[in-house]
């Protein structure tokens, strides 16, 4: 089953990570406090977004609050949005509409949205520069 998931994913990241590495920087370290924060900027637009859809609460309760970076060799990504087994299949009728019931765009744009993905990415990226700033002395 296809899952939400957030990666390291700004422009130079690559170069960025070659450079950090050969400052003697741990890599593993930074890119899991990128994906942890990008996680803590997902999850309250989710929950703030899920309060119109109340009935029961199993939706809200299937969004994935205690994620953890997970790493397959040198890929590390963090599960994001609602957990299906959990009680979140109501999430997808509700971003994606149905027959009888419109989309709710904005709670699909809080997973998938442009602007969501922006924001990630400067997260990221101003994480990552702050510690490249503090090994090379600058921070």
């Amino acid at each position: 089953m296809p899952r939400n998931r957030i990666g390291m994913s700004f422009a130079g990241f690559e170069e960025m990570a070659a450079e950090f590495d050969a400052l003697g920087g741990e890599l593993r370290e930074v890119i899991t406090e990128c994906l942890e924060k990008s996680h803590a900027l997902v999850t309250p637009k989710l929950h703030a977004d899920m309060a119109r859809h109340y009935r029961t609460g199993k939706t809200e309760r299937s969004i994935l609050d205690d994620a953890q970076v997970e790493w397959s060799g040198t890929i590390a990504s963090i599960d994001v949005g609602f957990s299906v087994r959990k009680g979140g299949l109501a999430s997808i009728f509700l971003m994606y509409g149905t027959p009888r019931m419109e989309k709710d765009t904005k709670l699909y744009n809080d997973v998938y949205g442009t602007g969501i993905q922006k924001e990630i990415k400067a997260i990221q990226e101003e994480i990552f520069r702050k510690k490249m700033d503090e090994i090379m002395g600058r921070g």
